[in-house]
């Protein structure tokens, strides 16, 4: 699968921000890369922001404090907070987010220094056990908020976009230990999670219809919650019983 490649636009908005990290020599870069959404279909231009990782030699809160000034200046851009790492923490951390580094990982490019996230190497035992959490935890919270909004249709739709936040690396880790690639754009997600666990991804696709704003399709997920429910069991079955 070729890398990502992020549109001229979206390089025309963040190079700028780059370069000015550059330019302060108190910031100690190692290498900047473009993740998430803004490298795939998936980006919306007047609702994505634009994700990254800013890798540096040395963290500490002085450099913290620099790059709060180039915050104020570019949020109006869309440019998110990027997450700032140093090349010690993203090794020490892959045994406690193997979910996250996966996706980094496969969906990422490059703006500046040297491309420490595709020699990234993941545990497919550690991926396994935070899938299996991370399914768990969102069917147990969702549940629980039914009960406390009393399954008022306003607030379940609300609940079932906010339990969708974060799916996508999850389904794409899932896609990962099933053998299949970890495919970037939603309807390929998707796809591939039908093909290889069975499971009916129609409800997850409603509701991130929703999400996006697309007409018609509040209506869609009014009667969504069980079917949402079930489709995570299903995966959290798959992967609960998943032999390596």
């Amino acid at each position: 699968m070729a890398p990502p490649q992020p549109s001229r636009k979206i390089l025309e908005i963040f190079q700028p921000f780059v370069d000015e990290i550059l330019a302060d020599s108190n910031i100690p870069v190692h290498s900047v890369h473009l993740v998430g959404s803004a490298l795939t279909a998936d980006f919306i231009e007047t609702r994505s922001d634009i994700n990254s990782i800013l890798v540096l030699d040395r963290l500490d809160t002085a450099v913290l404090d620099r790059l709060i000034v180039l915050g104020n200046r570019y949020c109006a851009s869309r440019i998110a907070a990027p997450l700032v790492m140093t090349p010690a923490s993203i090794s020490s951390s892959l045994d406690s987010f193997p979910m996250e580094f996966l996706s980094f990982r496969e969906i990422h490019h490059t703006v500046h220094g040297p491309d420490i996230l595709a020699r990234l190497e993941i545990d497919r035992n550690d991926l396994r056990l935070q899938c299996e959490r991370e399914l768990k935890s969102k069917l147990f919270w969702l549940r629980q908020d039914y009960l406390r909004w009393l399954g008022k249709e306003e607030h379940v739709r609300e609940q079932l976009i906010r339990s969708m936040g974060g799916c996508l690396p999850l389904f794409r880790g899932i896609l990962y230990l099933a053998g299949g690639k970890a495919e970037p754009n939603q309807e390929e997600i998707l796809a591939g999670l039908n093909r290889l666990t069975g499971v009916d991804t129609t409800v997850f696709a409603s509701i991130l219809r929703c999400k996006r704003g697309a007409a018609g399709a509040e209506g869609e997920i009014a009667a969504s919650f069980t079917a949402y429910c079930a489709a995570l069991e299903h995966l959290m079955q798959y992967v609960d019983t998943f032999s390596l």
